[in-house]
């Protein structure tokens, strides 16, 4: 019978801490990175332009449009192709795109690339109000080019990789605020 008490009174311990802590977090505002959104209510579809490029790059565009909108649609915004039909507009731009040899071999072969784009991007609302200001971010890479490998086929597939890190980091600055 004290045993059964003494269990009883573990669990509602560990009950009111449970309800302590999520009572706390909950009234100091904290949440999950990847979770909020701070985009006005009145923002229920946003349409993403094909970005503008002013790089020699070609491509670059669709690669880096491609994975913002994806992850606008994994982040649960409602994306519509036509500008018309939507509440806010995701207008950005490619405005650099470098790749430069950071490692060379003794036979004077590049071994190792880096790789910097930077982008802008600036949300506006169905009447050309800014939601979110035009930002400028700068992003690098760095990637390894084996003997006998396509440099433009790795040089892509890296781009790939790095548009993800453009798409997450553009992403959360508009829904979180940051």
């Amino acid at each position: 019978m004290l045993n059964e008490m003494v269990r009883r009174g573990r669990y509602k311990i560990l009950l009111y801490f449970e309800i302590f802590t999520v009572a706390f977090l909950m009234g100091c505002g904290y949440a999950l990175v990847g979770t909020g959104k701070s985009l006005p209510t009145s923002i229920k579809t946003v349409a993403v332009p094909v970005f503008q490029n002013y790089t020699q790059r070609i491509e670059i565009e669709k690669i880096v449009t491609s994975a913002i909108t994806q992850e606008l649609i994994r982040r649960g915004v409602k994306v519509v192709e036509r500008e018309e039909s939507a509440d806010a507009i995701l207008k950005g731009e490619i405005s650099s795109f470098n790749t430069y040899p950071t490692t060379v071999s003794s036979d004077s072969r590049a071994t190792k690339y880096g790789m910097t784009v930077v982008v802008r991007a600036q949300l506006l609302s169905s009447k050309g109000e800014e939601i979110y200001p035009k930002s400028e971010l700068r992003f690098t890479d760095e990637y390894d080019l084996r003997e006998g490998t396509d440099f433009f086929s790795v040089e892509t597939e890296r781009l790939r990789k790095l548009s993800e890190q453009i798409a997450k980091s553009i992403v959360s600055l508009i829904l979180e605020g940051f």
